[in-house]
């Protein structure tokens, strides 16, 4: 994106794209559900940016099990489980269905 505004007019769609992909069309939905399951280190302008752009929940880093639980919940069901075992970095979901 070498151009000016790139970012930004990158960032404006896909906050368009999540919003009106929500907005069910002729009988068919997607569902779109992002995260950040995140330790204290980092950044708020990070966090601040996935919240803006992706409309992120914010969680506090959990385990596997947790995560998984949260995943299969947001999915209603499609995807049971995203982990074999806990992460110990930040790490961010964003599942399109």
């Amino acid at each position: 994106m070498g151009q000016a505004g790139g970012e930004e007019q990158v960032h404006a769609y896909l906050k368009a794209y999540c919003t009106n992909a929500a907005v069910p069309v002729g009988g068919i939905q997607v569902l779109i559900s992002n995260s950040v399951w995140t330790t204290k280190d980092v950044e708020k302008a990070y966090i601040e940016g996935c919240v803006d752009n992706f409309s992120a929940e914010i969680r506090p880093m959990g385990s596997a099990e947790e995560i998984n639980k949260y995943v299969e919940m947001t999915t209603k069901g499609m995807i049971p489980k995203i982990l074999e075992q806990a992460v110990r970095v930040s790490c961010i979901f964003g599942c399109f269905l």
